[in-house]
C-alpha cells in the first residue's frame, strides 16, 4: 500500500467512526454536522486526488463518503427530540473483518500486525487505535505484547515475603509505552515537511499521515 493510500485509509476509518458516533448524538446540532459534512467533502477531493493509488477501493471510499454526507445532512435538519432509530450503514469497513468463531466465547479479533504496528509507532494512544481496528484498547495492548511490538509490563500487584516472615503488597502503576517520543520541535519540523509536500492535505489527512508515519 503506498503512502498516500495508507494516508486515506486512516483518515477514512477515523472519519467513518466519527461520523458514526455524530449520527448517534448530535441529531439537530447543525454547527456540528456542518463541521463533519465538510470533512468528508475534504477527504473526498483527496480521494479524487489520489484516485491512481487506491484501486479498487476509490469507488468504496467515494460511495461511503456520499452517504455520509446526505446522513449528515438529513440529520441537521432533524429535531433534536426523535426517537432512536437503528444507526445507518456507510458500507464496509476497511479494517480486517474479525476471525470466525473458534469454540466458546467472543471471537478472536483479527488485526493485522503490519497495520497494527505501524499505527503503534504513531503519536497515538492505544485506545485511538482501537476504534480503527473496531476494539478496546485494552486489546491493543495485549496484541502488541504478543506480537512482540511492545514489552509486557510488571503486574500491577505483586505480593513478596519479607525476612520476618509477613508479606507485603507492592503495586505498580501502568505507564503508556504506544506514544511516540517525538519532541514538540520536532513536530513542528515533520508538520512543515508535509506541509511542504502536500500543500493540499488539512487536518484530518495529517492526523492519517502522521498514524502511518515510523515516529
Amino acid at each position: 500500500m503506498s503512502e498516500a493510500a495508507q494516508t486515506i485509509f486512516s483518515t477514512y476509518e477515523q472519519l467513518r467512526q466519527t461520523v458514526d458516533r455524530a449520527l448517534h448524538t448530535q441529531i439537530g446540532n447543525y454547527a456540528q454536522l456542518r463541521i463533519h459534512e465538510q470533512s468528508c467533502l475534504d477527504l473526498s477531493h483527496q480521494v479524487e486526488q489520489f484516485r491512481d493509488y487506491l484501486g479498487g477501493n476509490y469507488t468504496i471510499y467515494q460511495q461511503s463518503l456520499t452517504q455520509m454526507i446526505e446522513d449528515l445532512h438529513s440529520a441537521a435538519d432533524t429535531p433534536e427530540d426523535q426517537p432512536d432509530i437503528p444507526g445507518p450503514s456507510f458500507g464496509p469497513s476497511l479494517a480486517r473483518p474479525t476471525s470466525e468463531r473458534r469454540g466458546r466465547g467472543r471471537p478472536r479479533k483479527s488485526i493485522d500486525p503490519t497495520q497494527l504496528e505501524t499505527l503503534s509507532r504513531s503519536r497515538n494512544t492505544r485506545e485511538a487505535v482501537g476504534i480503527i481496528f473496531e476494539c478496546s484498547g485494552r486489546t491493543i495492548r495485549r496484541r502488541l505484547v504478543d506480537l512482540g511490538l511492545s514489552p509486557a509490563g510488571q503486574p500491577v500487584c505483586q505480593t513478596q515475603q519479607l525476612q520476618d516472615g509477613s508479606y507485603v503488597q507492592e503495586y505498580h502503576p501502568g505507564v503508556s509505552s504506544d506514544l511516540s517520543q517525538l519532541s514538540d520541535n520536532d513536530l513542528d519540523i515533520l508538520i512543515q515537511n508535509i506541509h511542504t509536500q502536500f500543500p493540499s492535505f488539512g487536518r484530518r489527512m495529517i492526523d492519517g499521515y502522521l498514524l502511518q508515519s515510523p515516529l
